[in-house]
């Protein structure tokens, strides 16, 4: 019940005694790993990384959120202490993770130069990272490597205590043909361009999804919307009541993402909801707006307007679960301002 109840104290922004209540759970059972998950995420959360990070280690044990994968692979876990072999650091959860831990990599090369790293990517987004470490998209050989570890582990190697803003291409490849494509079929659009996207992943309890519909006010002000929804959620393109204010493109069809980088690339301003896309502008430089729910990820702290990730992210927060009417308002006066 512990834990439960730190959940809900959570969720609501209750975080002293959700801390409280896990560190209860944790005193009554030290073999339970979700109170230890779950207070990770309250330290991550108000950007205390030490505790964060060491706490959030027990996803690897208790497969909680760490793919599958991971586990299944025979190689020794690499915590940082053995130096020399070769370590194969695993992609973990969904593809803004990888985004934004790959920054880590970096680091990582510096503190231990005597090591040799790969990296083992989703294929499908293998071909956005340059070439900083060897990238590989399969384990069907793991024998050249001694050791394995998760991206999202780097940080608590690392010791981290404190994450800076970043902006810029440093491991992101950019085909600049299709920027400059994308440049010219953009052209004819003279009005303030915005690109959208409002749905995110739906597995969790994390408010991720904006219904289409609710943008209609925003659709009315003198701009080009262009809608970078793929997937789930593009649906809704055809049952809103102001279809004709979005610009559809097919885009991505060659490669995961080749389009909606260049494209990010050429708008004014990009709107999105809590989605791996966030990282991604995020890391290009693009100017954004995240649109945050009554629940969040604690990856955009506990408050606060601007992220500590991003340079060019700002943060629009709704104050009350499952209603998004305020912070849309504000979103729609912060373009009229723009």
């Amino acid at each position: 019940p512990h834990n439960n109840l730190g959940t809900v104290y959570h969720d609501t922004k209750q975080y002293d005694k959700a801390i409280e209540s896990f560190k209860k759970a944790i005193k009554i059972d030290k073999n339970y790993s979700s109170p230890y998950f779950n207070l990770s995420m309250v330290y991550l959360c108000d950007k205390n990384f030490n505790k964060g990070f060491k706490l959030y280690e027990v996803r690897i044990k208790s497969h909680k959120r760490i793919h599958l994968q991971f586990n299944s692979i025979p190689l020794s876990l690499w915590s940082g202490e053995n130096t020399e072999g070769n370590v194969l650091i695993m992609c973990e959860q969904g593809f803004g993770d990888s985004f934004q831990f790959f920054r880590f990599i970096i680091p990582l090369k510096k503190k231990y130069p005597n090591t040799k790293f790969t990296f083992l990517c989703n294929e499908k987004i293998n071909h956005l990272f340059k070439d900083i470490i060897p990238i590989i998209t399969s384990t069907s050989d793991i024998s050249g490597y001694s050791y394995k570890v998760s991206l999202m582990s780097i940080p608590h190697i690392l010791n981290i205590e404190e994450i800076n803003p970043y902006s810029g291409e440093s491991y992101i490849n950019v085909d600049s043909d299709k920027i400059l494509l994308w440049k010219n079929k953009l052209s004819t659009l003279k009005k303030l361009k915005i690109a959208i996207c409002w749905k995110g992943n739906q597995c969790t309890a994390l408010e991720k999804y904006i219904p289409l519909e609710l943008l209609k006010n925003i659709s009315s002000l003198d701009i080009d919307l262009i809608s970078l929804q793929k997937g789930d959620g593009e649906e809704e393109l055809d049952e809103i009541s102001f279809k004709d204010k979005i610009h559809r493109f097919e885009i991505d069809l060659d490669k995961p993402f080749i389009d909606t980088v260049a494209i990010l690339k050429n708008v004014d301003l990009f709107i999105t909801v809590d989605t791996s896309m966030v990282h991604l502008a995020g890391m290009l430089g693009v100017k954004t707006i995240l649109v945050l729910g009554g629940v969040s990820e604690w990856r955009w702290g506990k408050s606060g307007n601007k992220s500590y990730w991003y340079d060019s992210v700002e943060i629009f927060r709704s104050n009350t679960i499952n209603d998004w009417t305020g912070v849309l308002k504000d979103v729609t006066e912060r373009i009229k301002k723009h």
